[in-house]
């Protein structure tokens, strides 16, 4: 739960590359029998402030840290009953819990998502928590399995540009040279649309078998490939998606040829 806002939902407190997103902070402990809180650690030295009652809940600022002479563990807290500051013993000399620790809050590091859903790619984002913001643990932390991620370095075929990339169904799948179309398109005579004659129009559900490209069509921003129709052999150029995205020519997997 985050501090500013109690918005509820899930981080990643280190991403798969091994990021680190959020730090553990400090814990909240309950009180389990009444105990002083001091003005210091030194438990000759100390005065008390007041007592803390069974049930009060305080917010660990400092420590533990272990007193040698009197045989404590000591922490400095702030009491959410008032905010008031102070010293008190979480275990004893004879090694009795006095304070139960109840829950803890962790620190961001890198800006990150608050999800609604456990997993990093279901569920729909709260809010962006930013550096140094304080969420509370609701419940974790717990490991997310997820399957191997399969690499590939390739070449665009546009541009020739090299680089990796992350192969899933729904970012890349196996290429053949048969185009299926998908609307209404232009086969034309030239890569740049605007220039050549038209040679007449593929209709939905035509195939075409690539050529040359694709290529962008620099005047249009298209990305184009040159092709022999399936019904007639009329060879053209014609456009695989506009230059806003919208998709004309699919890539028909080879199982499905």
């Amino acid at each position: 739960k985050a501090v500013s806002g109690e918005a509820i939902g899930w981080i990643t407190s280190t991403t798969k590359q091994g990021t680190s997103c959020a730090r553990k902070g400090q814990g909240t402990y309950t009180c389990r029998s009444t105990i002083a809180l001091t003005d210091m650690a030194n438990m000759k030295e100390c005065k008390v402030l007041r007592k803390v009652t069974k049930g009060e809940v305080l917010q660990s600022l400092e420590g533990p840290i272990d007193d040698p002479i009197a045989g404590v563990t000591r922490i400095r807290a702030k009491a959410k009953k008032d905010d008031m500051e102070g010293w008190v013993t979480i275990r004893g000399n004879a090694g009795s819990m006095l304070l139960e620790e109840t829950g803890c809050t962790w620190v961001i590091t890198t800006k990150t998502s608050l999800q609604a859903e456990f997993r990093t790619d279901a569920g729909p984002e709260i809010r962006s928590l930013e550096p140094d913001e304080l969420v509370e643990v609701l419940e974790g932390p717990k490991e997310e399995k997820s399957e191997p991620m399969t690499r590939l370095r390739c070449r665009a075929v546009a541009n020739g540009k090299v680089g990796w990339i992350t192969l899933k169904n729904s970012t890349a799948t196996p290429w053949s040279p048969v185009y299926n179309c998908l609307e209404e398109t232009p086969l034309s005579e030239n890569l740049d649309a605007e220039a050549g004659a038209k040679v007449r129009n593929l209709e939905p559900g035509e195939t075409i078998e690539l050529l040359d490209g694709p290529r962008e069509d620099l005047t249009t921003g298209a990305l184009r490939l040159k092709g022999r129709a399936a019904t007639d052999k009329a060879v053209g150029w014609a456009s695989i998606s506009t230059k806003d995205g919208n998709q004309l020519l699919e890539c028909v997997a080879p199982e499905s040829n």
